[in-house]
């Protein structure tokens, strides 16, 4: 869930929405990930769920609540792999902290990072 604290009101507190997600690209280059759950980390926030569409790669990015995301690393169990497609429930680490925007059951668009 997202909140937005403004500066100077003690006691105003805003409910974000997540944004529309971008329609998938028609170069095959996209992915939609459903969330199921996220923490954050040292290195950045954590997404685990499951692929519904298309594969899911390190290098794709995101955009939610006009914050840039970025895959560095995407794990299946205890492995890291290069890629995830859809019907794999994965973990993936983001190099912004974005989690505190993504709700279970969200869906995620992922774009070529270009």
């Amino acid at each position: 869930m997202g909140i937005e604290f403004r500066q100077g009101e003690t006691k105003t507190w805003k409910q974000l929405e997540p944004e529309a997600a971008p329609a998938a690209a028609p170069t095959g280059k996209s992915a939609a990930f459903e969330v199921s759950g996220s923490y954050m980390t040292g290195q950045g926030v954590v997404l685990s769920g499951e692929v519904v569409e298309g594969t899911l790669r390190k290098g794709m990015s995101l955009t939610l609540q006009g914050r840039k995301g970025k895959v560095l690393e995407i794990n299946l169990g205890l492995r890291s792999i290069k890629a995830a497609k859809a019907g794999e429930r994965v973990s993936v680490l983001l190099d912004r902290a974005i989690g505190s925007f993504v709700r279970h059951g969200d869906v995620l668009a992922f774009g070529s990072g270009k």
